[in-house]
């Protein structure tokens, strides 16, 4: 799914719920995996060719380092934490104003509650 918001400082949080069943929470197992997590638009064919000429780091781990990750804990009543600071960052790929690319990074940590 999609989570549009404006840029404004802030925090969102995703948490498991039901209409039709109530969770207890010391019988639950939280284990997720993270598919796809991205802030800001997506890099064209031409940016994303530019970009990986520079040969300076990998443009996925540094603006999507939680993408097909397995999140898993055997034991019940555990849940791993994440928190991610998004950082604005601006890229210059040619000589010219439409040649900039606006992106985000995202520094992640994450520990098991």
């Amino acid at each position: 799914g999609y989570l549009l918001v404006n840029r404004v400082p802030g925090n969102f949080h995703i948490q498991a719920h039901s209409r039709h069943h109530t969770l207890n929470t010391y019988n639950t197992n939280l284990s997720h995996t993270v598919h796809h997590l991205s802030f800001g638009m997506p890099m064209s064919d031409w940016q994303r060719r530019r970009f990986s000429s520079f040969g300076f780091f990998s443009y996925e781990k540094h603006h999507h380092p939680m993408d097909n990750t397995l999140w898993h804990h055997a034991d019940e009543h555990h849940a791993w934490h994440h928190y991610m600071h998004v950082v604005p960052t601006r890229y210059l790929l040619g000589d010219f104003w439409r040649d900039r690319y606006f992106a985000y990074q995202a520094l992640v940590s994450h520990h098991l509650q």
